[in-house]
């Protein structure tokens, strides 16, 4: 899991696709948090901001895949409610929201050539924590049981 958790802080951080994003969309490059922070969680402060822990796995013998879940957040500030058209107003925190959540699943979706991920759900929290909007999706990563091991380094 350790592997995994160092591989996609490494690709999150380099990617200068999901810094480009957040510096032109949101005013500032994204903070990366790894593990929970229950006691101080990312709030409105860290925005824009990408966090990653770990959920679960299934290992064993008998398992002929070593499967491990991630769960990865993040979150964006609405900032504003967008151009009026007419009676409309498209907000542009949601497109935010949506675009990173993007960049970060195709960014992690290749972390490994060698064990891709899937994104099982994405989740979108736009209303209880407004004007901060925030994203999940837990992610699984199989890797082939081996004695004594993976068959190659995550």
């Amino acid at each position: 899991m350790n592997d995994i958790l160092d591989r996609w802080r490494d690709r999150l951080m380099e990617s200068e696709t999901i810094r480009s994003f957040c510096r032109s969309r949101c005013g500032r490059e994204p903070e990366i948090f790894i593990g929970p922070a229950a006691k101080d969680p990312p709030g409105e402060r860290n925005c824009p901001y990408i966090l990653v822990f770990p959920v679960g796995k299934s290992v064993g013998e008998a398992a002929e895949l070593h499967s491990f879940s991630l769960c990865v957040g993040w979150g964006v500030m609405d900032g504003t409610a967008g151009d009026p058209v007419g009676t409309v107003r498209d907000s542009r925190g949601t497109r935010n929201l949506e675009g990173l959540g993007n960049l970060i699943r195709n960014e992690l979706a290749y972390a490994s050539a060698t064990y891709p991920s899937s994104v099982n759900e994405v989740e979108y929290e736009c209303w209880f924590f407004w004007p901060q909007l925030v994203g999940r999706m837990e992610i699984t990563v199989e890797v082939p049981r081996t004695c004594g091991g993976f068959t190659e380094e995550y």
